[in-house]
């Protein structure tokens, strides 16, 4: 495989500890860590949790491509994040939740962190600390790696109750 000299750059510079102490090679493989945080993802999706989960399976997100992503759930009743963390070395997640009022502008934050990133630093680890700070997400232990995103936003969407919903996917390193 041809590597550009850019990308070389960016793997050279993954392989330094990142502000936050932890080094891209301690969590992820380095070159596709560095890739990766240069191009995190965020899609948004309207509609009843059937037409959701339609939506976000027909939008065939690359999940199985990330290590970390998240998805958020908005109804007039409620919100919820889910967390999802690929475990090295297994063929399932770690999942944590938060169910509240409202995310407030967590999303925007989310934004803001991988532009100002610029795949600078492992864009999961980042934006882990950031949710870290404004929420208090529960362990909901381990699952099966999912067929489809969509099989995933199917059930919260039906959970919240709402009869039109938002859900955006963040797809992450």
């Amino acid at each position: 495989m041809h590597v550009s000299p850019q990308i070389m750059k960016w793997v050279l510079a993954a392989a330094m500890l990142a502000p936050s102490g932890i080094a891209y090679a301690e969590v992820a493989d380095p070159v596709a860590c560095a890739l990766v945080s240069r191009t995190p993802e965020s899609h948004t999706f309207y509609g009843s949790g059937e037409e959701l989960a339609r939506k976000v399976s027909a939008a065939n997100l690359p999940i199985h491509d990330r290590r970390l992503y998240l998805y958020t759930v908005e109804t007039d009743k409620g919100a919820e994040l889910v967390f999802f963390e690929r475990v090295k070395g297994k063929e399932e997640l770690e999942v944590s939740r938060w169910k509240g009022a409202s995310l407030g502008d967590l999303k925007e934050q989310l934004n803001a962190v991988m532009m100002t990133n610029q795949g600078k630093y492992c864009i999961g680890k980042k934006s882990t600390d950031l949710i870290n700070t404004k929420l208090e997400l529960q362990p909901a232990g381990a699952r099966a790696i999912p067929s489809s995103a969509g099989d995933l936003v199917r059930v919260s969407a039906e959970e919240q109750r709402g009869d039109f919903a938002r859900v955006t996917f963040f797809l992450l390193c």
